[in-house]
């Protein structure tokens, strides 16, 4: 059996990879925390599903930071079209995965992000400040998750619907 491609990537370059995924995952909670408590405009897709200025707000800042420390990496996110699609490294990146929980102040909405090379996983962080909870790992090794008491707001105001 052939081993994965990411076999070929040095541990050092998975433990960085790990570390951005990581800060990917904090600088997305400081863009969340303020908004629970403040509020945030709701729109509908196209899809018919939900999705928030803050949606919108957390994954161009991911983006800007991995165009920042990585420049010839691709991101693939759900609310903006690809970035170098052609790249071996892609940042896969849902910003706030369970946006109709988030909307509604149902605390199970988080954070999903992953790097793939060439198609196979390098690292990945799952974030819920709300209830907590991340769990990340990189290639090799075992997922870790961690908690403390967070302080979260658990029901954030009422959702601004956008003016049509």
């Amino acid at each position: 059996m052939a081993a994965a491609p990411t076999a070929r990537l040095p541990a050092g370059d998975v433990e960085r990879y790990h570390a951005a995924a990581v800060e990917l995952a904090e600088e997305t909670r400081r863009i969340v925390r303020p908004a629970l408590e403040r509020g945030f405009d709701v729109k509908t897709k196209a899809d018919a599903s939900l999705v928030t200025d803050v949606d919108q707000a957390v994954e161009r800042r991911l983006r800007e930071l991995i165009a920042r420390w990585f420049p010839d990496h691709g991101v693939i996110g759900e609310e903006y079209p690809p970035t170098q699609p052609d790249s071996a490294f892609q940042w896969i990146l849902d910003p706030i995965d369970g946006t109709e929980e988030f909307v509604h102040g149902v605390p199970t909405f988080g954070a999903m992000l992953a790097l793939h090379h060439r198609g196979a996983p390098v690292v990945g962080v799952v974030d819920h400040p709300a209830l907590d909870l991340r769990v990340d790992a990189g290639v090799g090794g075992a997922p870790t998750a961690t908690g403390s008491a967070s302080g979260w707001p658990t029901h954030p105001p009422a959702p601004r619907p956008s003016s049509p």
